[in-house]
């Protein structure tokens, strides 16, 4: 197996993610898979390739940055990284045909990913023709058109999607950063984890955590966001007087953090997907 990974923005105001934490998170899974060959070192703009862009980049594009085809300025980051992307994962493509290429992406990493999946589609569309091409993306910025483009293209390949969302992520700043796929997105499996952040999602203690609290997308669409919006009004309804206070958000997040979940490790998953076989639970 070929893997690659994109990493993605810094979170602060100065500088550029050098991508550490998703190698590290790229090499553990691969230890837990000691039965599969893997061929990744995490050299940049080799087999990783990283965001520049910084907190300060963004301040600009708030106010437009949840739009269905994403943020321009991550947008013009992700297509021009993807004509660099492109031929080296085309010149590194493994030997045999039907080897798979696993891609692990995180934040504007799977923006990145996406356009180069595109360029990748558009310019050398062999390179999907007798092998399964695997995408394995936390925490998406990507706006669901483009990915949208992405799936219209691949048609009948073999080129699986698994997303995965963190509950922190949902409601920080970095929410900003793209739209709210699991909410705009419905194609592909997605998961929703409760308790991690942003930068948690892909530290792999966390993920391998046997308390580690989780949903499909189906649960936490059809039955999580509509348990939540009834507390929400059943508690409101007990107030005197119109208004939502500290304590009532207090309620609602002990609520939430007791809500019945699936609560077992993803890695699981995350072996089973990378293998081509996600298991069953894991699938929405």
């Amino acid at each position: 197996m070929r893997a690659f990974t994109f990493s993605g923005i810094n979170g602060s105001f100065v500088g550029y993610n050098d991508g550490t934490e998703l190698k590290n998170l790229t090499r553990d899974l691969f230890k837990a898979m000691p039965d599969v060959a893997i061929s990744y070192d995490g050299r940049d703009n080799g087999d990783h390739f990283l965001s520049h862009i910084n907190w300060t980049t963004l301040l600009s594009q708030l106010g437009i940055a949840t739009i269905l085809d994403g943020s321009p300025v991550l947008n013009e980051e992700a297509d021009r990284v993807a004509c660099v992307a492109g031929p080296e994962m085309v010149a590194r493509q493994p030997s045999d045909p039907k080897e798979p290429v696993l891609i692990i992406a995180h934040s504007q990493g799977t923006n990145i990913a996406t356009f180069t999946l595109r360029w990748l589609l558009n310019n050398h569309p062999d390179f999907f023709q007798n092998r399964a091409v695997r995408c394995l993306y936390f925490d998406p910025k990507v706006g669901p058109d483009h990915v949208s483009e992405v799936f219209a293209l691949t048609g009948d390949l073999d080129v699986p999607f698994l997303f995965i969302q963190s509950e922190k992520d949902l409601r920080s700043r970095q929410g900003v950063l793209g739209t709210r796929f699991i909410s705009q997105f419905r194609l592909g499996n997605h998961l929703f984890v409760a308790g991690l952040g942003h930068s948690e999602i892909i530290e792999w203690k966390q993920l391998d955590s046997p308390k580690r609290r989780w949903l499909t997308r189906d649960a936490y669409h059809n039955k999580y966001l509509r348990d939540v919006e009834k507390e929400r009004m059943r508690i409101a309804k007990e107030r005197s007087r119109p208004g939502w206070t500290t304590s009532d958000s207090l309620r609602l997040e002990r609520y939430m953090k007791k809500y019945p979940m699936n609560t077992e490790s993803l890695v699981p998953g995350l072996i089973s997907f990378a293998k081509g076989s996600l298991l069953k639970r894991f699938v929405s």
